[in-house]
């Protein structure tokens, strides 16, 4: 739990200039997306003071920035939010929906995310910016999601352990092959977060571990 007034900074997302991040900060209360030049070290706010506030994704063409966001009203509901013109954030997915790990497509016209609308959460693609149907990709569970821009594929992992492979094509419609087991993680190596390299050949991973 973060308590207002406490020094955290996390879920920081290059943005297309290369010399700046989108971050969620705690610094003045509970967590509000910022923007920080990395040149000159000053940041900015991004969005008033409206609940817990989380950056998860950049848009391909570097204009939308994908948030969740929790309120008094809303548990982590999904928001974009435009990076230029003064645009007001919007929705992504109807209310009511608990979800994280928002990810866009290379194309920018469909969105992966988690979502416990099922009772458990599990993996969908929908399009973007909507609306359309949701498409779950997963059976027995998912922890966190990926959606590499350089492969035709979401990765997320299972439940169970298990790095799961859902080939996907966007164009002229969302198209899903198989899914297929890459690996199965260790008893003792579950991991706690993960990426993919952006030529898609390499996955990143957080791998908790406590030295005896």
């Amino acid at each position: 739990r973060l308590t207002p007034g406490t020094n955290s900074d996390f879920g920081g997302k290059w943005l297309p200039d290369g010399r700046s991040i989108a971050y969620s900060s705690a610094a003045e209360g509970f967590p509000r997306l910022h923007r920080l030049d990395l040149e000159t070290g000053k940041a900015e706010l991004l969005l008033g003071p409206t609940g817990f506030q989380v950056a998860t994704d950049l848009s391909p063409d570097g204009r939308t920035l994908a948030y969740v966001e929790r309120t008094l009203a809303s548990d982590f509901a999904a928001w974009s939010l435009p990076l230029a013109g003064g645009g007001a954030p919007a929705r992504m997915l109807p209310p009511g929906l608990r979800v994280s790990d928002l990810r866009f497509s290379a194309d920018g016209r469909h969105i992966a995310f988690l979502s416990n609308e099922s009772g458990q959460f599990e993996a969908y693609v929908a399009p973007f910016p909507g609306p359309g149907e949701r498409v779950r990709l997963s059976t027995g569970g998912a922890q966190s999601l990926r959606w590499p821009r350089a492969a035709n594929e979401i990765l997320y992992l299972s439940s169970d352990r298990k790095v799961v492979s859902v080939p996907v094509r966007t164009v002229p419609s969302l198209q899903l092959g198989t899914p297929r087991v890459l690996f199965t993680l260790a008893a003792d190596g579950l991991w706690s977060d993960f990426d993919v390299t952006p030529d898609g050949q390499r996955i990143l991973a957080i791998v908790p571990r406590v030295d005896a």
